[in-house]
């Protein structure tokens, strides 16, 4: 995919030059030398336009994916296991998983929906409805 522009400037190169040896050695037109000189100037003055615009056009495709890439918002995750005593008075130490997440792009999630399921020996916990699903036009709650 990153060479595409330079394969087409290839083929581009091969045509004009496969032109001029075909307009140098043919004898179907009557051709002065002037005439010759002023086509082949041609070709070459049309191979660098078509290949100015492989690269403007190719170019310009990178930066417009660029862009959409750039209006994508990105979620950071941070899933923590703790262990906390139950109490000042009881030492017993519980486990605890601490979950946050953040939008580190100015960028707003539409449609975005977190499931969080625990697996623990034979048991199998939903606990989606931690986190609560937000409408479009809704305001976000923190």
């Amino acid at each position: 995919m990153v060479r595409t522009p330079i394969t087409i400037t290839v083929i581009l190169i091969l045509l004009a030059v496969s032109f001029s040896i075909w307009l140098l050695n043919t004898e179907c037109f009557i051709l002065s030398d002037a005439d010759i000189i002023s086509n082949l100037i041609l070709i070459s003055t049309s191979l660098g336009a078509f290949i100015s615009a492989t690269f403007v056009i190719w170019s310009y495709i990178h930066t417009n994916e660029a862009f959409i890439l750039s209006q994508k918002p990105a979620l950071l995750l941070y899933v923590n296991n703790l262990k906390v005593k139950r109490s000042d008075n009881n030492l017993e130490s519980l486990h605890m998983t601490q979950i946050a997440y953040k939008n580190t792009t100015n960028n707003t999630f539409y449609d975005l929906t977190i499931k969080v399921i625990l697996n623990i020996a034979s048991r199998t916990l939903d606990l989606s409805d931690l986190f609560t699903e937000q409408k479009i036009g809704d305001r976000p709650r923190f």
